[in-house]
């Protein structure tokens, strides 16, 4: 084989395993989940976090992947903050995180003190923030089966309130991404399905 054929060949192969490895990369998206994970509301926190995770772990697993889970079909890497050590801190934990890597969505659960969107999460939030609270809390799991006894035997605890609004979360964002058949560059409509999404109160 000529030099030229075999250069031909190696530079072909190069170019296949860039455009793999882009395709892999843009196969997934950063998300930061806050809520109280410490102090007196960490019990409800970790049920939050649980339920997102429960939504996260339902579909498209594979062998060897190094994602937290999926939603609508995409790796999902879900990056906490911790409400507990107050709004300011928070929300500067927020953008630390952000400045490392790209984030594609905020979203929480958050106790009383926070029902109000605080000043400075909306606008930490590339896309509208999820509040867990006014999503309403779905009563089965995506396969249609009723949720409870769902995430009792995956997990082997009851799911509380906040467990439904973690989970309710989840099952937003999973929509919305598959809507735009995982192509989060339309913001547009993510933003237009996501804020549908958020009817309660």
């Amino acid at each position: 084989m000529k030099l030229w054929q075999v250069t031909g060949m190696v530079l072909g192969m190069a170019l296949l395993a860039l455009g793999h490895a882009g395709h892999v990369q843009a196969h997934e998206f950063r998300m930061i989940f806050i809520a109280p994970l410490s102090g007196a509301g960490a019990a409800e926190g970790q049920q939050a976090l649980a339920g997102l995770m429960f939504a996260a772990r339902e579909r498209d697993g594979h062998p060897d992947e190094t994602a937290d889970g999926h939603l609508g079909g995409m790796d999902v890497h879900v990056l906490t903050v911790d409400s507990a050590v107050g709004r300011t801190e928070a929300l500067k934990r927020i953008e630390s995180l952000k400045s490392r890597e790209p984030v594609e969505i905020v979203a929480g659960v958050l106790p009383a003190a926070w029902r109000e969107t605080p000043p400075g999460l909306e606008q930490a939030a590339p896309m509208p923030f999820i509040d867990g609270h006014r999503v309403t809390p779905p009563q089965t799991t995506m396969d249609g089966t009723p949720f409870q006894p769902a995430f009792r035997t995956a997990t082997g605890n009851d799911a509380g309130p906040w467990t439904l609004r973690g989970y309710g979360v989840g099952r937003l964002i999973d929509r919305a991404i598959r809507a735009v058949h995982e192509d989060l560059s339309k913001r547009d409509r993510l933003m237009e399905i996501l804020k549908a999404g958020m009817t309660g109160g």
